[in-house]
Formats: C-alpha cells, sequence, structure tokens
C-alpha cells in the first residue's frame, strides 16, 4: 500500500505528545480541532464537575421507598427483603445510572439514608444523642449492622462515628442546583436538577455545577444538543453494545461556545420547554405502564403465527409434509421446517436493526405495521379496531422503551411484539389508547423543539452545512458481503414463506 495515497492519516509529528491519541478522518479532526480553539472547555464555564456519594456500604444505606416512614431493606446474602420504618427525615432520593435521563427530572425510589447535616456548605455528621433523639428508627437500623461499617477497609471505621459514610468528598454538593449525568451511556444524556432536590449515586452519576440557575439550562441545551455528542462519542472510552464512559475526564472538555446573554437567554428557555416536554411524555409512559401491568390486566403471548402465515403450528406444517414421512420422522421435518422459516424472518429483521435505529408503529384501517427506520418489517395484521388500537398502543409503549444496540436482534424483537396484555375493562382499554396519543403529541412538540434547539447550537458553533452534515451523519455499520448473501432470504406475502411485516416503532 501506498501510504502517501491514504486521505486520513495521521503523521507522528501530530500526534500529542501527554494527551491521549483520538483517531478520527481528517474532517473529523480539523471540526474537532476549530471547536476546541474557538470554544471554552466545559470544565471552565462551570464550578466544578462531581462524582456522587459513597457509602462504602450501599445495601445498608440505600432503601427502596414504600411510603411515608417505610422502605425495603435488602440485606446482603440473605433472601428477600424485609420492610423497615425509618424516618422520612434523614432519607433523600438518589439517582443511580438509570434514572438519569435526558431532559427529564430523575423518578426514582431508591433513597439513601443520610446522617449529617449540611448548612452553609458546611457538613456534620450526627452524633449518636442526635441520631436517637431525632432518627430512633434510622439508628436502630445502622446500629443493626454496627460490626460490619466497623470492620469497613480493614477496619478503619473502627471509632466513635463508624456510621460514617466511606467518603466524605462531595456530600455538601447534593442539595444545590446540578446537571446530572450517568456514567454509562449511549450518548450524552443530561437532566437538570434545579433544586437540589436528589443526591448522586457514587460515580455511577456525575454532577456539573453551573455558575448560576440562567447558565445551567443554557449547558442543558447545549451539553444535549449534537454537537457535543459528536465531539464526546469521539473522545470518550467506548463500552461495548455502543455505550460511552461519561467520566469527568472525557465530559470536561466538552465545547461550549461563546454566546452573548440573549443567545444563551434563547438556549436556555428552548431546554426548560424540553426538560417540562420529557418529563411529562415519560410520566405519561409510566402510567400507561400502571395500567398494563395493573391486576385488571393478564398476559396474552401470541404465537409467531400471529405475525406470519407461513410458521404456523407444527400440526398444519405437518399436512403439507413429504408423503414418505411418518410419526418421529414427519414431526421431526415439521419443526426443522417451522424454524427454518421462523429464522428466515428474524435474520431478515436483524438486518435493519443496526445500532440506533428508530422503531416505529403504524395502524390504519385495522392493520398494525413496524417499522424500522422507516421501513416496514412486520405487517398484515389485521385487527378489529379496538383491539388494533390497544394492541397498536402497547407496541408503541416498547418501541418507546427500547434501545437498539449491536446485541439486539429480530428474536428479542419480536418476542418484545408478542408479549401482549388483554382486559375485560374497557375504561383500561380507552385510557391507554387516550394516553398513548397524548404521549405521541408530545412526541411531536419534543421533535420540533429539539429541531430548534440544534438549529440554534449550530448557529453559536457557526457551524457550515458541510460540518453540519458530518455532525448529524448516520453511521452505518457495514456487514461482510459473506453476512448479507447468509441472511438475504426473498420477501413473500399471504402465507408463502419470507418477511411479512407489522408497523414501526
Amino acid at each position: 500500500m501506498d501510504w502517501a495515497e491514504v486521505k486520513d492519516r495521521v503523521t507522528y509529528k501530530e500526534l500529542p505528545e501527554e494527551d491521549s491519541w483520538v483517531f478520527m478522518s481528517n474532517d473529523e479532526r480539523n471540526l474537532h480541532v476549530r471547536l476546541i480553539a474557538s470554544c471554552e472547555r466545559l470544565d471552565q464555564v462551570c464550578k466544578g464537575i462531581t462524582v456522587g456519594i459513597q457509602t462504602s456500604a450501599d445495601h445498608i444505606y440505600h432503601l427502596e421507598r414504600l411510603g411515608p416512614n417505610r422502605y425495603l431493606h435488602k440485606p446482603k446474602g440473605k433472601k428477600g427483603p424485609v420492610e423497615i420504618e425509618i424516618e422520612d427525615g434523614i432519607m433523600h432520593p438518589l439517582v443511580s445510572g438509570p434514572e438519569a435521563k435526558r431532559y427529564q427530572v430523575p423518578n426514582t425510589t431508591t433513597y439513601i439514608l443520610f446522617p449529617y447535616e449540611v448548612k452553609h456548605g458546611k457538613v456534620r455528621l450526627y452524633p449518636q444523642p442526635e441520631m436517637t433523639g431525632q432518627y430512633p428508627n434510622a439508628w436502630k437500623h445502622l446500629k443493626r449492622y454496627e460490626e460490619d461499617l466497623r470492620r469497613r477497609e480493614g477496619g478503619k471505621f473502627d471509632d466513635d462515628q463508624w456510621y460514617r459514610f466511606g467518603r466524605h468528598q462531595n456530600i455538601d454538593k447534593q442539595e444545590i442546583s446540578k446537571l446530572c449525568v450517568a456514567q454509562t451511556v449511549p450518548g450524552m444524556r443530561v437532566a437538570y436538577d434545579t433544586e437540589g432536590a436528589f443526591y448522586f449515586n457514587n460515580v455511577r452519576v456525575n454532577g456539573i455545577i453551573p455558575t448560576d440557575m440562567e447558565t445551567g439550562w443554557f449547558l442543558l441545551g447545549v451539553l444535549n444538543a449534537p454537537v457535543c455528542d459528536f465531539v464526546f462519542k469521539r473522545i470518550a472510552k467506548p463500552k461495548e453494545g455502543g455505550y460511552y464512559e461519561a467520566n469527568k475526564q472525557f465530559i470536561a472538555p466538552l465545547p461550549i461556545p461563546h454566546a452573548t446573554e440573549a443567545e444563551k437567554g434563547e438556549v436556555a428557555e428552548l431546554s426548560r420547554q424540553l426538560q417540562d416536554l420529557h418529563t411529562r411524555r415519560r410520566d405519561m409512559m409510566l402510567m400507561i405502564d400502571k395500567r398494563l401491568s395493573s391486576a385488571q390486566c393478564e398476559e396474552d403471548k401470541r404465537e409467531e403465527g400471529w405475525l406470519w402465515a407461513d410458521v404456523k403450528p407444527l400440526q398444519e406444517i405437518k399436512k403439507s409434509g413429504p408423503s414418505e414421512l411418518r410419526g418421529k420422522a414427519l414431526n421431526a421435518w415439521a419443526k426443522a421446517e417451522r424454524e427454518l422459516r421462523l429464522a428466515g424472518h428474524l435474520e431478515a429483521i436483524t438486518l435493519m436493526l443496526q445500532p440506533g435505529a428508530k422503531l416505529t408503529v403504524e395502524k390504519n384501517d385495522g392493520e398494525l405495521r413496524l417499522l424500522v427506520n422507516g421501513t416496514p418489517v412486520i405487517e398484515g395484521v389485521f385487527l378489529g379496531d379496538e383491539e388494533a388500537g390497544f394492541i397498536a398502543a402497547q407496541w408503541w409503549q416498547k418501541a418507546r422503551q427500547t434501545h437498539v444496540t449491536a446485541k439486539f436482534d429480530g428474536k428479542r424483537l419480536i418476542n418484545l411484539l408478542l408479549k401482549l396484555r388483554k382486559t375485560g375493562n374497557p375504561a383500561i382499554i380507552d385510557q391507554v389508547v387516550r394516553l398513548d396519543a397524548d404521549v405521541e403529541a408530545i412526541g411531536n412538540e419534543i421533535e420540533e423543539a429539539e429541531a430548534r434547539m440544534n438549529q440554534l447550537t449550530y448557529r453559536l458553533y457557526g457551524l457550515t452545512d458541510e460540518e453540519i452534515r458530518l455532525v448529524e451523519r448516520v453511521e452505518i455499520v457495514f456487514r461482510s458481503r459473506e453476512i448479507i448473501d447468509r441472511y438475504a432470504i426473498p420477501a413473500f406475502r399471504n402465507g408463502d414463506q419470507g418477511i411479512a411485516s407489522n408497523k414501526p416503532f
């Protein structure tokens, strides 16, 4: 190979001597270099980037809230959780990675037992007399584990303050206005805890402390926009399944554009709207889940033949088997034939499920269809209006909650579609369908607001049309010709072999 002819090459002199080496195409590198030169780093425009609280005994301090002064404790190494009483005044909602969502006020049932008083930035561990006087139930819970807590880190905590947390850092930074970023994410996912209502868990959630409230809203919009996401995915440590590590070292260098007060205010106002919309949408989806999981709904597991006419029950397939086969031989043939037909459908769908693929659902004239990136992969499922609406709402719910990764294949998708719920309560059906329509309406508002935010931030960064296309480019994972040839099968309809589709999520 003539290396002089390689377009995207990097000379040794261009590689930094101290910083980590980041390999990109020339176009990406040129944009990255320009952003670094024209913008400020995130850690230059905020007060700090912190990790959460480290107790060194999470199974003791972390509990699930059941109701006023009632918590579920899961003892380490023992069977089953136990319900205990602890005073709400010493408990605080705790956010871990799964609860740190993009533009969503956290929603968590996990609480942390916090034996500290924080006033004016100063931290004080409650002494035993105050604990026993104000929080006797909390003290009783801690005393139950006194020996374990004293033994932590080889007896390091074997003193009068044995119930303190494993680390003292950042205890004073929980009840303040802060942005939250989960540690392991498929892309930048930032939310704003404006009131300091939530505590963050260990290194699983990072906190970004803004200089003031308005700057916090501005940073929320910028960090969630495509440019920061573009940079983040190229400098962060990649993990399996299309995820990245959002540690301080990878988010601190993110480029924050210079902006006038008017421009900051415009971004901040739009990010307020987006957090409100995303949070409302999340809450409505939880309302759908609550109804589908209620005692008035029951499992309605469908078979693959409901989607594909050629994947019939074995007794049906046996009728078309070779005339010379009988008994066990015919059963074996029918089973193999059914598995072959099903595998063809699943493998064809898997080819469509590239990481990040968008799932959508359509319902027209009683027909359900499932699409992947706008292409039908399931269709021809005809139902009555009420049943079609109820199932379409369930499919949409699954689609919204599904993040397509490299491991998400056709089998997993179809299992989701076939795992349904049914009910004889018409009120639940009506509520689920209505809530689903409301979620879709809010989703449309979100798309419009996101598009405006994108244009706002592109303008702040001074991106050209070519740079915008580079940032928004969909990265296609190419598979080898061998795999494509192996999985490609013709599409058939109306009971013939092949792919039948349903509308996308």
